[in-house]
């Protein structure tokens, strides 16, 4: 027995491969492992000179520039650069905050504050300016003081590191009320020797969350059941910092070194 497709039949099936790839490109179904060994991408040198733990990295997809900021004091910088390491332009941080992240649901970069200041949100507006800064949620949305938050783009929530579970703290996006906690295996790696500040989402399935194992150079990446899935050594002379000083956005490793004000890219996918 023959079967037969008409073309109405075999435009859905095109339509259905072509919808399938284009969800997995977005969720990180694909589950490519890292890197075996990385190198240098590019780096940027910051250029304004107040504060010293430069803690995050984002990736702001629609305008494509990177976005970090300086942790410590809302009058330090905020800076934003091409994706060549070319700066674009600089302000002040207008918010004390940690973690810097792009959603894709709402079009805005947004991010969690020092303790209590909660999350916060704005746009890049042109090519040297930004919009008013919206605290939306003010309150305590994260473990310590000092968390650097990190999106998790497929579960629609902001993830941290929390050593009072030995593993992350995951809060809804939706509803920072609502959160789920994930032990991680540390039967291969000393949890003494991580940044204790940050976590890194890479929105690649199988290696979802990534943390820096300073004391060794290495990167550290785990699943959504908590196992510890790869290691990647960094580069020799890579800046290694026990606390802030390390994001993952875009497929690579930002590692901030704090004397040179310099933030080093390293590609990993």
């Amino acid at each position: 027995m023959k079967l037969r497709f008409s073309p109405l039949n075999m435009l859905f099936s095109r339509c259905v491969i072509v919808c399938m790839a284009a969800l997995s490109a977005f969720t990180g179904l694909s589950a490519q492992a890292p890197a075996s060994a990385v190198e240098e991408d590019f780096n940027y040198t910051m250029v304004l000179g107040e504060g010293s733990n430069a803690s995050a990295v984002a990736w702001d997809g629609k305008r494509e520039v990177y976005v970090t900021v300086i942790a410590g004091n809302e009058t330090f910088p905020m800076e934003v650069f091409d994706r060549k390491g070319n700066a674009v332009f600089q302000t002040d941080a207008g918010f004390d905050w940690r973690g810097l992240w792009y959603n894709p649901t709402t079009g805005m970069l947004e991010g969690n504050g020092a303790g209590k200041y909660g999350w916060a949100s704005f746009s890049l507006r042109g090519a040297d300016s930004r919009s008013e800064i919206d605290n939306f949620e003010a309150s305590q949305c994260q473990p310590d003081f000092n968390s650097v938050g990190a999106y998790d783009v497929a579960k629609r929530q902001v993830v941290y590191l929390d050593f009072t579970v030995d593993g992350l703290a995951m809060y809804a996006r939706k509803n920072s009320m609502k959160i789920k906690y994930l032990n991680l295996d540390w039967s291969s790696t000393d949890i003494g020797s991580v940044n204790t500040t940050t976590v890194g989402c890479t929105g690649h399935k199988n290696y979802e969350f990534v943390l820096l194992e300073y004391s060794l150079g290495k990167l550290i990446f785990f699943n959504r059941s908590g196992d510890q899935t790869a290691s990647v050594q960094l580069p020799a002379g890579a800046p290694l910092a026990e606390q802030f000083a390390f994001s993952f956005v875009h497929d690579r490793a930002f590692l901030y070194d704090k004397s040179s004000r310099i933030w080093h890219a390293y590609k990993v996918w």
